[in-house]
């Protein structure tokens, strides 16, 4: 007994050992919170971006300014993660005008802001600025300021320049955004398993930019540069900059040479801490980048046979931001809550987002009710029957209404505005008949308009419904 004794007890002691050692081993997941400085209260979002990122590992939480219930961004908060990705930080207090900071109308403001960076980085934290898009629009070149404000210090700044390379820009079949490729990636701590990227350049005539280059210091170190054929330019605005805008605009930064290809991605060590830094429109990644219809472009499908690797450039340069603060255990903790994984639509029943409404329960007693068809197609395009037809069986059947939906690409407007006269002719105090058409819109979309005095559809989408559309 004593000999089994001593064996069990030897096997217990090896047992304890060993796991302590794996637990040693067992690597540390990096917690990563989004700071997207706007208000969406978690409705936007790609949610299965945020899943894909938890299941390898990294957990991932998210901040917006109107979130419920609100937390204040203060060091209790940022402490118990190791990386802070930033989307649109502060401005100071009483600049919330600006397309960049609008919706910052508490604390902290920017120096405060700047502080805790400061104190977070000191603490081996890693923070990676994704600002974007960068606008030209009312005052919203106080975005480019702003953000070289935060960055300058850091020896980085954003210019205001469009970046241009014939050789490889694409159209994205979905989104109908412009893109470019490069394959120019730096060996870096964050290279591992890039080849090459597709990097936004859309760049919309109110000075809009969905990707910007950079200007950084010999501190960094430039992991992707646009391709060989790459440059930059000017943009070309559309409409005039008011008196601010102009001033703003002045202020903004430009690179010494337009001609040569310019760095996209960059990093750089921060004292004990790490920083990261693109200027990529956060929709292609975190923010929608693997929804339909951008489709992974920018993160891992790419276009035109080339695939993209900036999701794997993504997630590498999360874990290197993050390594410092893992070792010395000074900041971390956060442990994943699986409900920030989920779309906030998908949370809860449908009668538990809104507890005030009590129609679940009590239904309101009904006033009038209409019996209708909608959906009728004539001889105008692909039906059978024509308006008077549909207004004698309507009638028959005590029907209130009909609403026709006849195919767009069989009609022509003559023919449109004949079935307007038609309905308008054989509507009565008892039968109302509604001319209307559908469509399946550029991301195939099905979608219709019905009234009367629709104004014919052009390549203006904004032009296919008039002042009495439905």
């Amino acid at each position: 007994m004593g000999f089994l004794k001593l064996v069990t007890l030897v096997l217990s002691s090896c047992f304890i050992a060993m796991s302590s050692l794996w637990a040693a081993d067992t690597p540390k997941k990096p917690s990563v919170l989004i700071i997207y400085g706007s208000g969406s209260n978690g409705r936007y979002g790609d949610y299965n971006y945020y899943m894909q990122l938890n299941q390898r590992g990294v957990q991932i939480d998210y901040h917006w300014l109107d979130e419920r219930p609100f937390r204040e961004i203060n060091w209790d908060l940022i402490k118990q993660y190791n990386c802070l990705v930033i989307i649109n930080p502060p401005s100071e207090e009483g600049q919330q005008k600006g397309m960049f900071s609008r919706g910052w109308g508490r604390p902290p403001f920017q120096k405060e802001m700047q502080a805790l960076l400061e104190a977070f980085l000191a603490e081996g934290g890693g923070v990676f600025w994704m600002p974007g898009p960068i606008t030209a629009e009312g005052t919203g070149m106080l975005q480019n300021v702003l953000l070289d404000s935060y960055l300058k210090p850091w020896g980085a700044q954003i210019p205001y320049e469009q970046i241009q390379d014939p050789a490889t820009k694409q159209t994205h079949p979905r989104n109908q955004r412009f893109f470019i490729y490069t394959d120019q990636v730096t060996k870096s701590p964050v290279s591992n398993g890039v080849k090459g990227i597709w990097f936004p350049v859309n760049y919309s005539t109110r000075g809009g930019l969905y990707g910007t280059p950079l200007l950084v210091s010999k501190d960094w170190i430039e992991v992707v540069r646009g391709s060989k054929t790459s440059f930059t330019s000017e943009p070309k605005l559309a409409f005039k900059l008011d008196p601010e805008g102009e001033r703003y605009y002045k202020m903004t930064a430009r690179r010494p040479d337009m001609k040569t290809p310019p760095t996209l991605f960059a990093i750089r060590e921060a004292g004990k801490g790490r920083m990261a830094l693109t200027d990529l429109n956060a929709i292609f990644t975190v923010f929608g980048g693997t929804t339909w219809i951008h489709d992974g472009v920018v993160l891992d499908k790419g276009m035109a046979r080339k695939p993209s690797d900036f999701g794997k450039l993504f997630e590498n340069t999360l874990r290197w931001l993050s390594e410092p603060s893992l070792k010395n255990g000074k900041l971390g903790g956060y442990i994943q809550d699986s409900t920030k994984l989920v779309h906030p639509h998908f949370r809860k029943k449908p009668e538990e987002f809104f507890p005030e409404f009590d129609s679940y329960q009590h239904q309101t007693a009904p006033g009038n009710v209409y019996r209708g068809l909608i959906g009728a197609r004539t001889t105008c395009s692909s039906g059978k029957g024509t308006v008077g037809e549909y207004a004698a069986a309507a009638t028959e059947a005590g029907l209130d209404f009909v609403v026709f939906l006849d195919e767009l690409g069989m009609l022509t407007e003559e023919k449109y505005r004949q079935l307007e006269a038609e309905c308008k002719k054989l509507s009565t105090d008892k039968l109302l008949l509604l001319p209307g058409f559908t469509f399946k819109n550029n991301i195939k979309n099905h979608m219709f308009a019905f009234g009367q005095n629709i104004v014919w559809p052009t390549n203006s989408a904004s032009q296919w419904v008039g002042k009495d559309r439905d």
